[in-house]
C-alpha cells in the first residue's frame, strides 16, 4: 500500500536525504487521504496533523525552532501548496526567501508531500526538485488510486521527463478527519482576518484557498486585493487565467457562492 513511498522517505531519513512528492488530482479525489496516509505510515500512528501545514511560513517557523535544536523532521504535508506557493509569485521578496531556503531542505525535512490539483501552481523552483508525483482517482466512495510516477528535470531541454512506477490502492477514509478539517478552518478564519486588517492606503494581495468559481465552476485559487481600503475579489486558475469578480461589497452573493464551495473534502 502506501508503505511504498514511505519506505522511500524514512529510507531518506536515515541517509540524511531528502524526497519531494506532489500527489495531484481534482478536488476531492482522495489527494489529502493518501498523504496522511502516508504520514501514519511513517510515524506510525494518527497522531500526525502537527506534520500537516496550509501555510509555509508556519512551517518554517517550526522548522527554524526544529533545527537549533540540531533536529529535522523525518516528514511533512503541505497542503494545498498551490495558495502559498503560487508560480505568479515567483518574482516577491518572501518567495525568494523561500526558494532559498528549500535548497537546503534535507537538513530540515527529509520527505515533503505537497498537495495540490495542478503541479504547475506551485513555483517552478520549487517544482523541479520534485522526484515523485501521485496522480490520484477516486474508484468508488471507499478507495482511490494513486498513479506513482518517477520524475527527473532536464536543464537543458526546460523539461519534465516521467517513469510509470506502480498503482497503489488506498482507502479515502482516515479516523482523524474531523481534527484535520478543524485544523483547516481554522487556517481559513485566520486568513480572513489578515485581510480585514487595516492597510487603508496600500495595495496588496492575500491567497486566501482553493475553490470552485462561481462563474466558470473551475477549480481556482481564492484570492483578494486590497486598494485604499476597497476589497476586489477574483479567481486565479492559473498563469494569466482569472475570473475577475469585482468589488466585494458589490459581490456579496458571488463571494457567499464562493466561500461556501471551498475546496474541503467531504467525509466518506
Amino acid at each position: 500500500m502506501v508503505n511504498y513511498i514511505a519506505d522511500k522517505i524514512v529510507y531518506a531519513y536515515e541517509n540524511y536525504d531528502s524526497l519531494f512528492l506532489y500527489v495531484v488530482g481534482r478536488v476531492g479525489a482522495g489527494k489529502t487521504s493518501f498523504a496522511l496516509h502516508i504520514l501514519r505510515e511513517i510515524y506510525g500512528s494518527w497522531n500526525i496533523l502537527n506534520y500537516v501545514f496550509f501555510d509555509i511560513r508556519k512551517f518554517m517557523e517550526k522548522a527554524y525552532k526544529k533545527i537549533s535544536k540540531s533536529s529535522r523532521y523525518k516528514a511533512i504535508v503541505l497542503d494545498d501548496a498551490g495558495a502559498t506557493l503560487n508560480a505568479l509569485r515567483f518574482r516577491e521578496q518572501e518567495m525568494m526567501n523561500i526558494i532559498e531556503i528549500f535548497n537546503f531542505m534535507r537538513t530540515i525535512c527529509s520527505g515533503i508531500i505537497f498537495t495540490t490539483p495542478d503541479v504547475y501552481d506551485v513555483l517552478k523552483r520549487i517544482r523541479v526538485k520534485a522526484m515523485f508525483i501521485a496522480q490520484i482517482f477516486p474508484i468508488s466512495r471507499e478507495k482511490s488510486l494513486a498513479r506513482i510516477y518517477e520524475t527527473r528535470y532536464s536543464a537543458g531541454y526546460d523539461k519534465y521527463y516521467r517513469k510509470f512506477l506502480k498503482e497503489i490502492e488506498f482507502p479515502r477514509h482516515y479516523p482523524i478527519h474531523r481534527e484535520y478539517i478543524k485544523k483547516r478552518n481554522n487556517f481559513i478564519k485566520k486568513r480572513m482576518k489578515e485581510l480585514l486588517k487595516k492597510n487603508n492606503n496600500t495595495s496588496r494581495t492575500l491567497h486566501l484557498i482553493r475553490t470552485i468559481c462561481p462563474l466558470c465552476e473551475r477549480t481556482g485559487i481564492l484570492i483578494f486585493r486590497i486598494t485604499n481600503n476597497t476589497i476586489y475579489l477574483y479567481i486565479e486558475h492559473g498563469r494569466n487565467d482569472i475570473c475577475w469578480i469585482g468589488k466585494l461589497r458589490e459581490n456579496k452573493q458571488l463571494f457567499l457562492q464562493a466561500t461556501k464551495n471551498i475546496a474541503i473534502p467531504t467525509k466518506i
